[in-house]
Formats: C-alpha cells, sequence, structure tokens
C-alpha cells in the first residue's frame, strides 16, 4: 500500500501538470489567436460584425488578390526586398561580428550601444530619418534607399545572432588548421561551418524584419514601390475586412515557411556538428 507520502506526491504531480498543462494552452491560444482570427475572416465570404462567426465561407478573396497583378507585384517586390535586405545585412553583420567577438577595446561597448540604441529607437523616429536622408540624397521611391533602410534596421540582430557564436569557437582550431597548412578560404570555411546555426538564425531575423517593415519603407517608398505591408495599409483604408485578412495572411505565409525550414535546418546542422566530422 502507498504510504500517505506517496499519495501526496503522486497528486502534487498530477495537479503540477494540469495547472502547467493549463497554462501552455492558454499560452498558446493567445499567442494564436489574433493569426487564427485573420485566417478566418480571410475564408469569409461575408463578414457580420454582429456575427460571432462568418455566415459563409470562400476563397474568392485568395483569388481576387491572385488575380491582381498590383497585388503580385507587391508580393515580389516583398520577397525581393527582404532577401537583398538579408544578404546585405549578412554581408556587413558577419565582419561586425567577428571585430566585436575579438575586440578588446573602447570601441567595442560604443559599437554595442550603437547597435542597441538602432534597435530601441521608435520606428517611427528611425523612419523618418531615413525619410530625410533618402529624400537628402534623392533616393526616394528606389530600391537602394528600401534595400538599405531594411538591412540597417536587421543589422543589430544578425550581429546579436552571431557574435555569441563567434565567441564560442575554439580559437585552437584555427590555429590547428593554420599550421596543417589551410589557407585562409579554408580557415574562413571551417569558421562558417561552425557557426552556421548562428547564420541561418541571424539571416531568418533579417527576412523576417525586411518583410514585416512598413514605417520606413511607407515614408521612403512612393508610388511605383510597393510591398506587402503597404498594400495591406491600402486594404484597411478601404475597410474590407477580408481582403486586408487575406493580404495579411499572404504576408504572413513566407515568414511562417521560411521558420519552419530554417528550424529544421538549424536542428539538422547541429546534429551534423554534434557527429564530429564537420570539425
Amino acid at each position: 500500500m502507498p504510504s500517505s507520502r506517496d499519495r501526496q506526491l503522486r497528486w502534487s504531480w498530477v495537479v503540477g501538470r494540469v495547472v502547467w498543462t493549463t497554462l501552455g494552452v492558454a499560452f498558446t491560444a493567445a499567442m494564436l489567436a489574433p493569426l487564427g482570427c485573420l485566417l478566418l475572416y480571410s475564408l469569409a465570404d461575408r463578414f457580420s460584425p454582429t456575427a460571432a462567426m462568418p455566415p459563409a465561407y470562400s476563397l474568392r478573396w485568395y483569388e481576387r488578390f491572385a488575380a491582381d497583378p498590383h497585388a503580385l507585384g507587391a508580393l515580389l517586390t516583398s520577397l525581393g526586398v527582404a532577401a537583398l535586405a538579408t544578404i546585405l545585412a549578412l554581408a556587413v553583420g558577419l565582419p561586425a561580428a567577428w571585430a566585436l567577438a575579438g575586440m578588446r577595446t573602447w570601441a567595442a561597448p560604443v559599437v554595442e550601444f550603437a547597435l542597441l540604441l538602432r534597435a530601441a529607437a521608435p520606428v517611427i523616429v528611425v523612419a523618418l530619418g531615413s525619410a530625410v536622408l533618402a529624400y537628402r540624397f534623392r533616393l526616394d521611391d528606389t530600391w537602394l534607399a528600401v534595400v538599405l533602410a531594411h538591412a540597417a534596421g536587421s543589422l543589430p540582430f544578425v550581429v546579436w545572432s552571431v557574435q555569441p557564436a563567434l565567441e564560442g569557437l575554439d580559437p585552437e582550431a584555427d590555429a590547428a588548421a593554420r599550421d596543417l597548412g589551410a589557407g585562409p578560404a579554408r580557415r574562413l570555411a571551417l569558421m562558417l561551418r561552425g557557426i552556421m546555426p548562428a547564420l541561418l538564425a541571424g539571416a531568418l531575423f533579417a527576412f523576417l524584419f525586411s518583410m514585416d517593415e512598413f514605417a520606413v519603407t511607407f515614408l521612403i517608398a512612393g508610388q511605383r514601390l510597393v510591398t506587402l505591408p503597404i498594400l495591406l495599409y491600402g486594404a484597411l483604408q478601404s475597410s474590407s475586412v477580408q481582403a486586408a485578412s487575406a493580404v495579411a495572411v499572404i504576408l504572413v505565409a513566407p515568414s511562417a515557411l521560411l521558420t519552419l525550414a530554417v528550424a529544421r535546418a538549424i536542428g539538422d546542422w547541429e546534429r551534423v556538428l554534434g557527429t564530429g566530422w564537420l570539425r
């Protein structure tokens, strides 16, 4: 027969399990509720503000999006800007993270503070400053200005993702590779293999930042350069809840798919690194 203490421990375990499961479900539901609401109303054939659920469903809002060259152009523009901004942020962020990882002078805290200030500054303030610069150099409504602004905004997240991985590398491994005759290119390849999960995470953050960026793009871009967030803003102004919801779901879809792919790639890469054959 179990003792009273064993029964108390068992009940405590059951109660704790129920409480934590309930909290986990509630937390997950709270996070996903806005996205679920958007998906629901993007499939609504009609919208009634007084009804708890849409009275009818259809795919006509997605079909309207697919048949609209302006909407498809906005999707391609968002993807193109995000891809270019991600490449530029990685090209600048990797050397910056490498320099910060090995920097032991007064300049390191200054650079880190600058990155923190850039990320913590209000979005509208950064957008206004970026627009002033773009108009000052006559770069408004150009891909160059938008890509530069998006890359600058995502740069802190790339550095913060890569810098800890660089600091965790074994310096003796690079020295051993040099002693064994490995050239700079080979040693760089070995370093990149060691920090690949961090690079993938940094690239993901940069891409997500660019896809979601609205304020900077809205103030810099004009009539020719329209991204999905700007298209979503226009759909909201038209008072079409279903059309705006469909655009919002399409805006989230590439980011969600890329997040799943990168998470899978990071897991696979870490398992490969764990085997030791890449080291």
